[in-house]
């Protein structure tokens, strides 16, 4: 399952733009997609696999963070199809709360200065 691979970072980028989405994919950081665009400074470990959700309409949002991370230099960047409506209507657990940024970026091996 996704949210038990210690080499996959599930990052959630919902509630950050429109929509009404409670819940998140368990074990995934929700992070502001501007952030992960912006900061000039993001270090992951070579073997980490990023998958990006959001509830914009066709992963736009999940889209324009991949190209950035892509452009840093972060290949291994795929997007979830169908965000978390998808994952929900495939039939896999949703969680309420989700970890810390702090905290799975350390278990992970990420750095991103805020």
């Amino acid at each position: 399952m996704l949210e038990r691979d210690p080499k996959i970072a599930i990052i959630d980028l919902l509630n950050f733009e429109d929509g009404e989405i409670n819940g998140g994919i368990p074990g995934a950081i929700r992070i502001d997609p501007a952030l992960l665009r912006r900061r000039s400074r993001l270090v992951m470990p070579n073997d980490l696999k990023i998958i990006l959700y959001c509830s914009s309409m066709r992963e736009i949002t999940s889209a324009r963070v991949a190209l950035a991370l892509r452009k840093k230099g972060i290949p291994k960047v795929w997007i979830l199809e169908g965000g978390l409506k998808r994952w929900i209507k495939d039939g896999y657990s949703v969680t309420p709360i989700l970890i810390s940024p702090k905290d799975r970026e350390v278990d992970l091996g990420i750095q991103v200065m805020y």
